[in-house]
């Protein structure tokens, strides 16, 4: 073998051939879609056949397969001359060849790449962060700069052994390194070794833990399940709006106390907790306040509910507003950022002060972008349609409300998207806002809007 180049004093014609087709692939750039294609038919047990029939009439089975193989590998594969020559990298190269027929080959999604398959095609990744994922067919996964993935719409399951993801050592499964976490939608699936499915379709969250035990996390908010469980965030939205729940808190899980640090954090959590159900808001946030200059859940935890006391209890807005911004400054990729992000649009959206419309609109826009799969999409988007129309650019705020029933509204937002989008065909003279006022009574016959939508459909029948 040369220094220089695996094979490149090669005089076997199957070895000739390999080194061909190393170099003919450098030339390409790397395609997952031709990968899947290239592995699609070599898995073809009847292409297969045909191609080996060919081969073997031709005399150059050898030479055809190590070739087909050695392309799709170093594409697969970013593999250097010096691991690929070696005895391991051989012992790889074969394994991958001789891989049963129809079985799923299970490679690394590296940091800040994107896997989606298509109609019938599953695939199976090892993920950066431990764990490995099994992708069903019609399924986006992207997995972000620090290697955690995050579910976009289909279903994977999850496989992650107890005892650390990240390489660390020890035996408690708890520790912040040793746990796995899956983003979907507005929730973040924490695991310290489980198998779980997690489902995302129609703005609706499922996760059925197999083996083991699971953290929903939805803001400040968690719950747990463990074998054979299963939780739905329908399930859970329903739940919120029964016991109703403030417009900014629904679609969270049931409200149950979150994993901290250690037993003073939990202590001094406990005491906040006390202190504001007490009706004693200064002390609460005195706690809090103390807590936020630690590190870890307790302080992520107090910056967040410190708005929330400002909001809610002393009716300071303008504090609260700016106790999110404290926290979302502190913790931009937070569990708790999307829940700040919609306390933020909430209180805005209800303030007195005219000037917070242009800050409203700007932070449900970013809102939208930030989180195109979010359940609360519906939410924000009629508060961005309801602004437009405010300001009278009809034009604008129809691309919102239709965008509304598409998703997964509440019974009040899809009533005033319904009413906002007749309305402002109505104002744009359009002649189909008749029929669209009509739709609206006949669907909302005691309709948040009813009375306003007669009005203007009697002016429009008036000569």
């Amino acid at each position: 073998m040369s220094d220089l180049r695996w094979l490149d004093d090669a005089e076997d014609p199957a070895q000739i051939a390999l080194r061909q087709g190393l170099d003919e692939s450098e030339r390409f750039a790397h395609s997952e879609l031709m990968q899947r294609r290239v592995w699609a038919r070599v898995s073809d047990p009847a292409r297969t056949h045909r191609a080996t029939r060919r081969a073997f009439a031709r005399g150059a089975l050898v030479a055809s397969v190590v070739t087909v193989v050695a392309v799709v590998v170093v594409q697969r594969f970013p593999l250097t001359a010096t691991s690929i020559g070696s005895r391991d990298g051989a012992r790889t190269l074969a394994a991958s060849v001789t891989a049963p027929v129809g079985e799923a080959l299970a490679v690394t999604a590296p940091a800040g790449s994107v896997v989606e398959t298509g109609s019938g095609e599953r695939m199976v990744r090892v993920l950066p962060r431990g764990g490995r994922a099994e992708i069903a067919p019609r399924t986006l996964v992207a997995v972000d700069a620090q290697g955690r993935p995050e579910l976009r719409h289909g279903e994977v399951r999850f496989s992650v052994a107890p005892g650390g993801t990240s390489g660390t050592s020890g035996t408690s499964g708890t520790n912040d390194a040793q746990k796995f976490s899956v983003r979907v939608a507005s929730y973040r699936v924490v695991v310290a070794g489980a198998r779980f499915v997690v489902k995302a379709q129609a703005q609706s969250v499922t996760i059925a833990v197999e083996d083991g035990e699971a953290e929903i996390w939805n803001g400040s908010h968690v719950v747990r399940i463990g074998s054979g469980e299963t939780w739905s965030s329908d399930a859970a939205e329903h739940e919120a709006r029964r016991s109703g729940a403030p417009r900014a808190a629904q679609g969270k899980a049931p409200a149950l106390a979150p994993a901290e640090d250690n037993q003073q954090d939990r202590d001094d959590l406990a005491a906040a907790r006390a202190a504001r159900a007490a009706a004693d808001p200064r002390r609460a946030l005195a706690i809090y306040e103390q807590l936020a200059t630690r590190s870890g859940p307790a302080a992520e935890n107090a910056l967040y509910e410190i708005g929330g006391i400002y909001h809610d209890q002393l009716k300071q807005p303008t504090k609260a507003v700016a106790a999110w911004d404290r926290y979302r400054s502190r913790y931009p990729n937070g569990l708790l950022r999307a829940e700040a992000d919609l306390s933020v649009i909430d209180t805005l959206e209800t303030s007195q002060n005219p000037a917070d419309g242009s800050r409203t609109l700007s932070e449900a826009l970013a809102f939208l972008k930030r989180y195109p799969h979010s359940e609360r999409r519906a939410e924000v988007a009629r508060v961005v349609g309801d602004i437009y129309r405010g300001r009278d650019n009809c034009r604008a705020a129809l691309d919102f409300y239709r965008a509304v029933p598409s998703s997964k509204a509440s019974s009040d937002d899809a009533d005033d998207a319904s009413f906002g989008q007749a309305a402002c065909l109505y104002a744009l003279r359009d002649d189909g806002a008749s029929s669209a006022l009509r739709g609206y009574l006949a669907q909302n016959p005691r309709g948040r809007h009813a009375r306003d939508a007669a009005r203007l459909l009697g002016d429009k029948a008036a000569p």
